[in-house]
């Protein structure tokens, strides 16, 4: 055994003890990125940050056609009104009892008397002709 001892000795470490080997340098293990890695790594982060700036300006532009959507729609919804109140106005103005009243007060018409009227006779052709004969009827 004493044989052994000495042998492992001589080889600079014992066996199942600290390693007695004088140091040498050590090789650094490189803990950090090659420059390969590092670049590949800049572009994701700049594409991730471009692909969040495009999502947040379509968000905005979203956001602001959304808007306009709204007030355009208000915007309709009056216009509806208006339509239905001139319809209303319309059909109420139709009437014939309206329609005298409004003639009578605001232009000043009158209903016609017998002798204020002027007959057209019709010739063989009542095409032709008509507006001078109605020209002369009217005043003479």
């Amino acid at each position: 055994m004493q044989g052994q001892v000495k042998r492992q000795y001589e080889y600079g470490f014992p066996s199942g003890g600290y390693n007695t080997r004088p140091r040498t340098a050590r090789q650094r293990k490189r803990n950090g990125l090659a420059a390969k890695d590092k670049k590949m790594l800049l572009m994701a982060v700049l594409a991730a940050g471009l692909i969040g700036i495009m999502i947040i300006i379509s968000a905005a532009f979203s956001a602001s056609i959304n808007y306009r959507n709204n007030q355009l729609q208000r915007e309709i919804s009056q216009l509806e009104g208006e339509v239905e109140s001139l319809e209303i106005d319309i059909q109420s103005s139709n009437n014939i009892a309206v329609i005298e009243k409004s003639a009578s007060k605001d232009l000043g018409m009158k209903y016609a008397d017998g002798n204020n009227c002027v007959t057209i006779k019709a010739d063989k052709q009542p095409g032709k002709k008509f507006a001078a004969k109605l020209k002369a009827d009217a005043f003479n």
